[in-house]
């Protein structure tokens, strides 16, 4: 920070870029089952 008299007054400076992540970069696929609905037994569970 830099102060005028009494004031704070922000100082902004550049700030390094994060590097590009390549998407996809956790090994997971989606099972093909995803999009199916859900089990009885396992909707109770979510609508206790």
């Amino acid at each position: 920070m830099i102060s005028r008299i009494d004031t704070a007054v922000p100082r902004f400076s550049p700030v390094e870029e994060a590097p590009d992540r390549e998407f996809g970069f956790v090994p997971y696929t989606v099972p093909d089952s995803f999009s199916e609905p859900l089990p009885e037994s396992e909707l109770a569970v979510w609508e206790r």
